[in-house]
């Protein structure tokens, strides 16, 4: 559908280690990254990838320090300004689950939610060292995706709505899923968390041209991923590189 466009929206600036987004590279360089949010314009109606972090309290007392949030950060006031109602919102798509990406999902009370089965079965029992990232109700905690979202399960490719599908591209989980978007100026992926930064994607090294998250689940996946990314072909757009929001709106 060539009238689709993707607006970028900031819902909250944590502050991290840059290694912990760069495999292997970094360590003791702190730097300030948003978590966004995507909005994907020109069909029938908005269709909302990701849901954010929780608020910065939340954010900074069981994860990362999160700054306080400017008025244009707030997720219904982000919504607002650009003329979405979140009760009119009728389709979510959930990247993966951890905590700073599927956690404002009872801000829209009439979504169906998408995500692949496999990335639901980890979360709820990860390996203890990533349980506190998705918030498992392993240890204790009850996280939005299990209180407030009726979840629809995806178990690989599919299409979500005319010019928009999803393809899983595990790695950083096993169920991380890019969102392909089919715009006037070419195809668009929505790849999150697998590659971050822009700098994961071009690496500047010719032996890793592309470079994982720190933070993963297995390297092998990863790579395919990778390679998935490269066959797809078009336009990435990383989850948390703060030079996304150069523009308001791709293409």
């Amino acid at each position: 559908m060539g009238g689709l466009r993707i607006r970028p929206l900031d819902w909250g600036t944590l502050e991290t280690d840059r290694s912990t987004l760069t495999y292997l590279r970094h360590f003791g360089e702190r730097m300030e990254i948003p978590c966004l949010v995507w909005v994907i314009e020109g069909g029938e109606s908005p269709v909302i990838v990701d849901t954010g972090p929780p608020d910065p309290e939340w954010s900074s007392q069981y994860h990362f320090p999160m700054k306080p949030r400017a008025p244009h950060q707030e997720p219904r006031e982000s919504l607002r300004r650009i003329g979405v109602d979140p009760a009119s919102v009728r389709t979510v798509i959930l990247t993966h689950l951890h905590w700073d990406h599927a956690f404002n999902n009872a801000l829209f009370p009439h979504a169906t939610f998408y995500v692949q089965k496999s990335e639901l079965q980890y979360a709820i029992a990860p390996l203890p060292v990533h349980a506190r990232g998705y918030e498992a109700v392993t240890i204790g905690m009850r996280p939005d995706y299990i209180t407030h979202t009726p979840l629809t399960l995806l178990e690989g490719p599919a299409e979500i709505a005319p010019g928009i599908s999803v393809v899983p591209t595990p790695g950083h989980s096993p169920g991380s899923q890019t969102v392909v978007v089919e715009t006037s100026g070419g195809r668009y992926l929505l790849a999150t968390d697998t590659v971050p930064l822009y700098e994961n994607w071009e690496s500047g090294n010719p032996l890793i041209p592309h470079l994982p998250n720190a933070i993963h689940v297995g390297l092998v996946e990863y790579f395919e991923s990778f390679r998935t990314l490269e066959r797809l072909g078009g336009t990435i757009l990383p989850g948390h590189d703060p030079l996304v929001l150069k523009r308001e709106v791709y293409p």
